[in-house]
């Protein structure tokens, strides 16, 4: 009897493990938020501001499912002196698509080890006066001029490209 009941609770839990694995299969290749590096650059003219026009994203996080993504972080607040966190969300097919966050689109190209996006953002919050003083306390010298003058230009034209990796 023992054989019989040890054979019963065996079957019932491999028929159980199927009918997760199958569900798991229809679902895809789901994965959840992980934490990724990312950095947001302003696009200048002068290549004498090109290392000012750097700036790492906060609390990056993305997510996969097929070719629908999910794509979160804060703009940097060098930027905006206001805290933003953006999600994005849309679909990447043959390594090109579109993420749309409320009236703001990004552009976007993927291989196998970087999402680039560019966007020009609608509605963020700006605090002009905050931003500068963040500024200021990172830097000094000609990296903080140059970094306040693409922080001005940032707050008129809110426009830049986005960069994670993948892997």
């Amino acid at each position: 009897m023992k054989l019989n009941l040890l054979n019963i609770i065996l079957a019932s839990s491999l028929i159980a493990s199927a009918l997760t694995v199958s569900a798991q299969e229809q679902i895809g290749d789901l994965k959840p938020f992980a934490p990724r590096e990312g950095m947001y650059e302003v696009p200048v003219d002068d290549p004498d501001l090109a290392d000012a026009a750097v700036f790492k994203l906060r609390r990056v996080q993305l997510e996969q499912n097929g070719k629908d993504f999910k794509l979160k972080y804060n703009v940097p607040i060098e930027l905006t002196g206001e805290m933003n966190r953006v999600e994005f969300t849309g679909t990447i097919n043959n390594g090109e698509g579109t993420l749309v966050y409320q009236d703001t689109k990004m552009n976007c190209l993927a291989d196998q080890s970087t999402l680039m996006c560019k966007v020009l953002y609608q509605n963020l919050k700006f605090n002009q006066e905050r931003a500068e003083r963040i500024l200021n306390s990172k830097f000094d010298g000609e990296e903080l001029r140059k970094r306040l003058l693409i922080q001005g230009r940032f707050s008129t034209d809110p426009v830049g490209v986005v960069k994670i990796k993948l892997k």
